[in-house]
């Protein structure tokens, strides 16, 4: 079994990410986690920021990763800030809310979105790859659902025919941008790490 270091001190997210790998040799554990300042320009930037410092403290082969969502009509906004936004309404609720109302505000018919996830997988030297995964839909008018978490509930995907609020984590899962990524992602460690399933 191959332990890869995944840089985050969240415990729902390694559940997450080890349920992706299952049966394919490898799995993922906590690290010692310094605190990082995301101040990168791009999802890629952030990811390999987190991976590279997370990789050399630990001396181990590290995965981050970065993501967000990107609404055309508010210049690909929230995209890196993602996290971030709006965080002083405190429940994502209210962030939805706000997202929604912001969009209203600058272009009700454009509603085009797309969620956005880097995976940065580096070692301790340095060396490193990244795989992204792109999902397109569109923001909802309303919230939908209070399934997934962020801003699934706003987020309709034509794909499942509903948002992600609505979606079971099987159906996200069969088109979401971190499945898109891992599925890259799972296709490196077979072919150029030799883990096999």
């Amino acid at each position: 079994m191959k332990k890869i270091i995944l840089a985050t001190t969240n415990k729902g997210k390694l559940a997450e990410f080890n349920e992706l790998v299952k049966g394919l040799g490898v799995e993922f554990i906590l690290p010692v986690m310094p605190e990082i300042e995301e101040d990168g320009l791009t999802f890629s930037e952030n990811a390999l920021k987190k991976a590279s410092v997370v990789a050399k403290l630990n001396n181990m082969t590290t995965l981050s990763d970065d993501s967000g969502l990107c609404v055309e009509a508010l210049d690909n906004g929230p995209g890196i800030y993602t996290a971030r936004y709006k965080s002083e309404l405190g429940s994502y609720e209210n962030r939805q809310k706000a997202l929604i109302e912001e969009l209203n505000s600058k272009n009700k018919e454009n509603r085009k979105a797309k969620f956005v996830c880097v995976l940065c997988l580096c070692e301790p030297n340095g060396e490193y790859m990244t795989f992204e995964g792109i999902v397109e839909g569109e923001i909802t008018e309303k919230i939908e659902g209070t399934n997934g978490h962020g801003y699934d509930p706003i987020f309709y995907n034509k794909e499942i025919g509903k948002s992600f609020g609505n979606a079971t984590e099987k159906e996200k899962n069969t088109v979401s941008h971190r499945a898109k990524a891992f599925e890259k992602f799972k296709k490196y460690l077979k072919t150029e790490m030799g883990i096999n399933e």
